[in-house]
């Protein structure tokens, strides 16, 4: 760069202010760089002696000291044309001031003490607050170093976290992505179950009602369900005397010569029974039996679908009650025990449902006294003290 006129060059400046000038703007490091580079072999001064002779070479014109030179115009190139623009040694001074209070030091003395219009009390101002500056950092060099330590201990925790953050995250991300491939997975073998089942459905259209099959089970009960309802419409017809049932599904069979012959249940007149359980299906043959011997009938599901507080209205409210323990839930089954034990009421409890079971239920009922409760299972009656 070439040096505006109205400028004095390294080595014509007074020789007190080499010393401060290199200090500012190069530290050992970088003077020993710049030394051997220019010298080709490594000094062997140490830091203080290296100072003090380019400090000595800055007094001539030198391969040094122009290499200085030329290092100075460069890195003070934006200063140079702020005090070039300044038009007297105040407007210096205060380019001056404004590096002290947060500028570059280095460059910007470099800039005032170069220009010619820097007179001697200006350069001796410079002088006093370059001392008074070093003694300050001498003073405050501990705290910073302090400050520097804690700084780089917190710079250190802070790595380690966001090493420890990072591995999480590797960790997270692999774990979502087998989630996402667990999931695709049963996604995939849903959608072959949709469609194995959407042919299904389609060949069972093509084929009509005729191929559908029911269950073994299933199919013995709509064939008892039938029979019972031939039977009934018989019965209403001729007004005649109940026929035996139909036998009822091999889950369902009760053993002949155990069951009590013939029903006795003409001492059901004016009686209130209530069948606390049981399926639905069988509740009509229920109440058209008990109503065809003058007794009044109620059903409670035992809260599958009716209201559990109704059947303590119901409860009190029935002369003799018949409980499916098979067919309801635990509390319903708890409410109707404690309830006939309190009260003396004679109970029935069915292990299995059915018409043929009802019915012989309602005859071992019409035998007991009203504080007798009975078992009726698949194998007889089992009486007990209520």
């Amino acid at each position: 760069m070439n040096v505006a006129v109205g400028r004095l060059r390294l080595w014509e400046l007074d020789a007190d202010c080499h010393g401060p000038l290199l200090g500012s703007c190069w530290s050992a490091a970088q003077l020993r760089r710049l030394g051997d580079k220019l010298f080709a072999g490594r000094s062997s001064l140490d830091d203080f002696e290296l100072h003090a002779a380019a400090a000595a070479q800055c007094a001539t014109r030198n391969k040094l000291s122009l290499a200085l030179q030329r290092a100075l115009d460069r890195d003070a190139a934006p200063w140079l044309r702020r005090a070039a623009a300044a038009a007297t040694t105040p407007e210096l001074e205060a380019l001056w001031r404004e590096a002290l209070h947060g500028g570059e030091i280095g460059p910007v003395l470099w800039a005032v003490w170069g220009d010619a219009r820097c007179d001697e009390a200006l350069r001796a101002r410079l002088h006093k607050d370059l001392y008074l500056l070093q003694h300050e950092r001498i003073a405050t060099w501990p705290a910073e170093r302090a400050a520097c330590r804690a700084l780089q201990a917190q710079n250190q925790a802070l790595r380690a976290e966001q090493q420890r953050v990072q591995q999480r995250q590797a960790s997270w991300r692999e774990e979502s992505l087998a989630e996402r491939d667990a999931l695709r997975a049963q996604l995939a073998r849903a959608r072959e179950h949709a469609a194995a089942l959407q042919a299904q459905v389609a060949r069972l259209r093509e084929a009509g009602p005729a191929a559908v099959e029911l269950p073994a089970g299933r199919a013995a009960l709509v064939q008892q369900v039938a029979a019972l309802s031939q039977q009934l419409a018989q019965l209403r017809r001729a007004g005649a005397a109940p026929v035996a049932p139909p036998p009822e599904p091999a889950a369902e069979a009760i053993d002949a010569a155990s069951a009590p012959q013939p029903l006795q249940i003409d001492a059901l007149r004016a009686t209130s029974v209530l069948c606390v359980g049981g399926r639905h299906g069988h509740v009509p043959l229920y109440r058209e039996l008990v109503e065809r011997h003058g007794g009044h009938f109620a059903h409670h599901d035992g809260g599958v679908e009716d209201n559990p507080h109704r059947l303590d209205a119901q409860l009190a409210a029935a002369d003799l009650v018949l409980c499916q323990s098979g067919c309801l839930n635990h509390n319903a089954y708890s409410r109707v025990k404690d309830h006939c034990k309190r009260s003396g009421k004679p109970c029935v409890y069915l292990d299995k449902p059915g018409a043929g079971s009802f019915a012989r239920a309602l005859s071992e009922a019409a035998q007991l006294g009203p504080v007798h409760t009975t078992q009726a299972g698949a194998k007889g009656a089992v009486r007990a003290q209520g």
